[in-house]
């Protein structure tokens, strides 16, 4: 099911054979912790999408993207999952924080610029059936009594972009794509904390169920649009996940996540760079974790909290001939 590579300039990426369920869950699995319920979300639309654009390319179809919607605090793997699931199936990822976003016409950078910003990085090809995240959603959609005008434009302007319009590409940035290209075959991923509906996820008997863990979907749905998400965004966003904030459990295995955790990284680094085996003990390994706990970012605090715990070690092994690092200087790659 996978293959594996190992060349001389570092350690290449397995790639999937064959696109199931299956096999796309089990590529977000052993590569990120927990969040298993956002795993399946994310598995099934990235199926979906390779599966669509096949099918209207192949056979000339018309079948919709289905889009996708991902709420949680920061620092639970939003980011790096939908990153992961772009890379499994081979699709450009273009990442948007929505704060940044202005209207068509304004100073700034609207949704189209970004897209077009993009038109000298990627063919059409990949451009038709590129991956838009757009995290904190949430900072657009919250206004003073519920949506500004402001707010509401700028969701207006994503909705546009969802349903398939058409964004004209500047001829001067790529030839190739003078003209159009209509963002119908575009999988769009909407993100943010969204703390209200979180807050009431976790009060269920306020919105009338009595489990968190399996709300009905209809109550997502409805809770994105009392927090400001336009009705009709949310009617265009098939699925809609959420992401827990991390236990210590979770720390300890997104930390000692085999291959594709920091702390294998950085063995590998070790021993590349410096030809030391980097092994922490029991001890040393909770000590990061809790002190990754105590900084409150999530799975993020985990390279910072290595990188200090690692400051002494580093002063006595951390040793790195200089013809190595000019050799891959001068080729442009240091991986």
């Amino acid at each position: 099911m996978w293959s594996h590579t190992l060349m001389g300039r570092g350690y290449v990426e397995d790639e999937l054979k064959t696109y199931s369920f299956q096999h796309l869950y089990e590529y977000l699995d052993c590569r990120a912790a927990g969040q298993q319920a956002t795993k399946n979300m994310l598995a099934q639309l990235a199926l979906l999408h390779v599966s669509k654009t096949f099918y209207n390319k192949a056979c000339r179809g018309d079948v919709p993207s289905s889009h996708g919607f991902l709420i949680g605090p920061t620092g639970c793997g939003k980011t790096y999952m939908i990153r992961l699931m772009a890379q499994a199936i081979k699709c450009p990822l273009i990442e948007i924080a929505a704060p940044s976003l202005t209207k068509e016409g304004y100073v700034g950078a609207s949704l189209s610029d970004h897209l077009k910003y993009h038109a000298s990085t990627y063919s059409p090809e990949e451009l038709n059936k590129a991956i838009i995240f757009i995290d904190e959603y949430d900072k657009i959609c919250l206004g003073n009594g519920g949506v500004s005008g402001w707010n509401m434009e700028l969701q207006y302007s994503c909705l546009k972009s969802m349903e398939g319009g058409d964004i004209a590409m500047p001829a001067a940035r790529n030839v190739s794509l003078e003209g159009h290209v209509n963002t119908r075959g575009m999988l769009f991923i909407l993100g943010g904390n969204f703390n209200d509906v979180v807050e009431e996820l976790e009060n269920p008997k306020t919105i009338g169920f009595h489990s968190t863990d399996k709300p009905p979907p209809d109550i997502m749905h409805k809770l994105l649009i009392k927090a400001g998400v336009l009705k009709e965004i949310v009617g265009r966003t098939s699925l809609v996940g959420r992401v827990s904030a991390f236990t210590r459990k979770d720390l300890r295995k997104a930390f000692m996540l085999a291959d594709y955790g920091i702390y294998a990284k950085y063995q590998r680094m070790c021993r590349t760079c410096y030809g030391y085996e980097l092994n922490l003990t029991e001890t040393e390994i909770n000590a990061i974790i809790q002190k990754c706990e105590q900084k409150d970012l999530g799975a993020r605090g985990l390279q910072s909290s290595l990188d200090e715990y690692l400051m002494d070690t580093l002063k006595v092994h951390g040793r790195i001939e200089r013809h190595k690092i000019d050799y891959y200087w001068s080729q442009g790659d240091l991986r």
